[in-house]
């Protein structure tokens, strides 16, 4: 079952990627401020934050950055990021 996708407008505050939708994790619900988000351009987690712009991520505090070096699912999500990507480094056009 697919998740449906919120409208939210912004970009990663790393590498300034545009994201165009976001979709939730385990509910229909759009993200909310404090939710994490993760760009699939650069592989950095930032944090959704309407006092950025609306549906804005910021960068992570350092203690938040701390928080998701032991959240399992985030370490899973980066560790598939990480493959997909070497494996599409492999891949001729």
């Amino acid at each position: 079952m697919a998740l449906p996708e919120h409208e939210q407008p912004g970009h990663c505050p790393y590498c300034r990627r545009v994201h165009e939708c976001a979709s939730g994790t385990t509910t229909e619900a759009a993200p909310l401020d404090g939710d994490v988000s993760f760009c699939i351009g650069c592989g950095r987690f930032g944090f959704f934050d309407s006092s950025v712009v609306p549906g804005g991520v910021r960068k992570a505090t350092l203690q938040e950055q701390v928080s998701l070096t032991t959240d399992k699912n985030c370490f899973r999500l980066r560790w598939a990021w990480e493959q997909t990507i070497a494996h599409l480094g492999k891949v001729k056009p």
